[in-house]
Order: structure tokens, then sequence, then C-alpha cells
């Protein structure tokens, strides 16, 4: 077993490898990650400064990127606020994804009432308007990194619970999980031993692909002004504030929307490289 499985995977990174725009992606998405940890150590510019006599200076020697309205460096601030969209995109897709396998794995494996149940709940959530109701919740939950967190926890996990819950029906039918069920195999160890590994695959393109949705989520959220608040920065809300300088320090728009285009553009370009290895199926 143990062979097979890593002989799998080595398939899949040889395939991941030769998959041009997933390799690129995942360079610039790891690329992303170290400029956002990186911030001040490596511009040595602080945010937390006012300097009035520096304000709204064009990209040039000195500021990369140019300085905004207080005088403060962009690019300490894009990368600051990297840490931010990149941790909600991440955590929150991460605990709605799992909350989305459990309920799918519960609707799926013990079906009956429970699987009627849960896909109700699944079409009632999957029939509210998700952005409109990201707002209203995101006024009620209040404004700050948790909230948001909470809003996207809750209008994510759908996708993946009906996802996961059509593969569980779909291979729990097959030959070798009947075999298990006759040599009398527990649930756990059905669930942990035959399900989940080949239910794996597409949550890991699930969860990928849902990253950059995430951050476009918040980035939205933050822009109407009920997400992250200053002087927390996110792309979100960088973007909010510069609209009023638009025409007199338009880069203050430029660099937060190019962010948020390319570190969408990567999570989904690794998204479909990992669709493509995991699938033997599918020929490029």
């Amino acid at each position: 077993m143990v062979p097979e499985i890593t002989g799998y995977w080595r398939m899949v990174w040889r395939r991941f490898r030769r998959h041009r725009p997933a390799t690129v992606g995942a360079i610039v998405a790891v690329g992303l990650i170290i400029l956002a940890l990186s911030g001040p150590a490596l511009t040595g510019h602080r945010t937390d400064i006012v300097r009035l006599g520096q304000v709204f200076r064009p990209p040039g020697a000195g500021h990369l990127l140019g300085t905004d309205e207080l005088g403060r460096d962009v690019l300490t601030r894009l990368m600051l606020a990297g840490r931010v969209s990149l941790a909600v995109g991440l955590v929150a897709t991460s605990i709605s994804t799992t909350l989305g396998t459990l309920v799918g794995f519960a609707a799926g494996f013990y079906g009956r009432w429970l699987d009627t149940g849960l896909t109700r709940l699944i079409e009632i959530f999957l029939s509210i308007p998700s952005l409109a109701a990201m707002f209203v919740m995101a006024k009620f939950l209040g404004t700050g990194l948790t909230s948001i967190i909470v809003v996207l926890c809750l209008f994510g996990w759908m996708f993946t619970a009906r996802l996961v819950r059509g593969e569980v029906l779909r291979i729990k039918r097959l030959d070798f999980v009947d075999a298990a069920v006759v040599i009398g195999a527990s649930n756990r160890r059905i669930i942990i031993h035959h399900l989940l590994p080949n239910v794996l695959p597409p949550i890991i393109v699930t969860l990928t692909l849902a990253v950059g949705q995430a951050i476009l989520a918040e980035s939205t959220i933050s822009y109407f002004g009920l997400g992250i608040q200053p002087p927390v920065a996110s792309w979100g809300n960088m973007l909010q504030n510069a609209q009023e300088y638009l025409w007199s320090a338009p880069w203050l728009a430029i660099y937060p929307g190019i962010a948020i285009l390319i570190t969408v553009l990567s999570f989904n370009f690794m998204g479909d490289g990992l669709r493509d290895s995991l699938d033997p199926s599918l020929k490029r």
C-alpha cells in the first residue's frame, strides 16, 4: 500500500511540474506570501508614522510604489495588507472546506434522514444570494478580522459539502468498499482508509480555487467599508480609501488591484494544475 501511495504522489508531482501555468502560479503564490511576511523588514519603511512632508509622492527612488495621503510607503502597506488578505483567504477557506467535508461525508455515507436534512440545508444556503448575505452578516457581526472570517466560513462551505457528498455516494458503491463491509471493517476504517483517500484530490482542488474567491470576497466587503477597518490594512480597504484620490494619486488604487488580480490568478492556476495532476484520466 505504501509504495502505491508514494508512486501516486510522485506521479502527481511530475504532472504538476509539467503544467506551466500551475508551476508559475505556485511560485508567485509562495513569493507573495514571503513578501507579505517580510513587510517593513524588507522595505525599511514604517507605516505607523505620519509624514506630511512626503504625501502623494509618485513611484520612484526611495518609494518604489509611491506614498499615500499620510506619507506612508505604499509598498510596505501593500505587504502588510497582503498578510491580512492572505490570512483571511487561507484561514477562512481551510475552515469552510473542513466544515463542508464533514457535512458532505455525513450526508453521503450515513444517508437516510441525515442525508435528506443536510441536503435541504445545503440547498437553502445555496439559494441565498451570498454576496448580499455577506454584507448583511458583516453589518450584524461588526467589522474586524474575526468577523470577516466567520462571514466567509458561513457562506463558503456548501460547495465543498455538495462535492464531497456526491463523491462519497459514488465511491461507496464500488467493489472495494463492499469488500471492506463484508470483512467487517468499521465505519471509521472505511471512511479513513477507503473513502477519504479517494475524495481527497477534489477537496484539495476545491480548497485551492476557493482561496482566490475568499480573497476577492474579503476585498469586496472591505471595499464597501464592512470588512477590515483602518488602521489595519487589507487590499480591499486600500482600494476603498484610494477612490478619493483616483485622479490625483492613481497608484493608490492600481497597486492593490494588481495585487488582488495576481493573487487570485496564481491560486486559480494552481487549482487547475492540481485538478489535472490529481486526475490521471485528464489529458492535457
